[in-house]
């Protein structure tokens, strides 16, 4: 009986390891390299993207862009440009539209990523970090903590296929939404959006460009997924409707 229980015992406890196993894989990538495809971290949502109606390179307006080959980053200031970052404009957060999800309010980011396609059509993005400040000429040593990171907590990384897109280069290829809350209520504020691409996927393309979100409205369904430290799994989704507030 005593090994019976032992056995059983550890079946359970090899049971859970497995679960905590998969959970955490499954947290650390977000793959929209499929179309319609969505996903969550640390609070923000991700969506595989393209938008509707005319497309072409210059559609667009960005607020950064950044260019290297195999891994390139960079954030946006009006002062002296660092690391990879080819070009960069002053955002105001009253220049970020925001868009309610299930209640929630959000801040809408647009990417739209210019790789080869075909067998190198695959770009991460490996880090973002999103801060808030009263000037807009800061380095990086002057932004401070954060108010979100992709990493927090863990090594998350969004995946993204540019050959899903069929519209070309100056469309768009991603939907970010960042918590309203966490950027306070002075829409006088300067929003700086630091990423990091190539990490996991090399860049090998033109430049990748950051944005504010579209006037689109889209359907998805996302699946939180619970912290690995978690002993119950909360399986969840539903069709979200997105639309921008009049």
């Amino acid at each position: 009986m005593k090994t019976i229980l032992h056995h059983r015992r550890s079946e359970i406890l090899l049971g859970i390891s497995l679960l905590f196993l998969s959970v955490q894989v499954s947290a650390d990538v977000i793959d929209l390299t499929t179309a319609g495809a969505d996903g969550s971290a640390n609070g923000a949502l991700f969506f595989q993207f393209e938008p509707a109606g005319s497309t072409g390179t210059g559609r667009i307006d960005p607020f950064l862009r950044i260019q290297a080959s195999g891994i390139e980053q960079g954030y946006n200031t009006t002062g002296t440009p660092e690391y990879d970052t080819k070009d960069a404009q002053a955002l105001a957060l009253a220049d970020v539209p925001s868009t309610q999800v299930d209640g929630i309010m959000y801040r809408e980011f647009l990417l739209d990523v210019n790789e080869p396609g075909g067998n190198k059509s695959l770009i991460s993005l490996d880090q973002v970090k999103i801060y808030v400040a009263s000037q807009s000429n800061l380095d990086d040593s002057q932004l401070g903590v954060p108010i979100y990171n992709l990493d927090a907590g863990t090594n998350n990384r969004v995946l993204l296929d540019v050959s899903l897109v069929s519209s070309g280069s100056g469309a768009g290829d991603m939907l970010m939404l960042i918590p309203s809350s966490l950027f306070g209520t002075n829409e006088e504020s300067y929003v700086y959006l630091f990423a990091r691409f190539g990490d996991n996927q090399s860049t090998e393309g033109g430049f990748e460009e950051w944005s504010v979100g579209h006037d689109q409205t889209i359907s998805c369904t996302i699946l939180e997924v619970p912290e690995p430290a978690t002993l119950t799994l909360l399986a969840g989704g539903g069709l979200l409707f997105l639309r921008r507030r009049a």
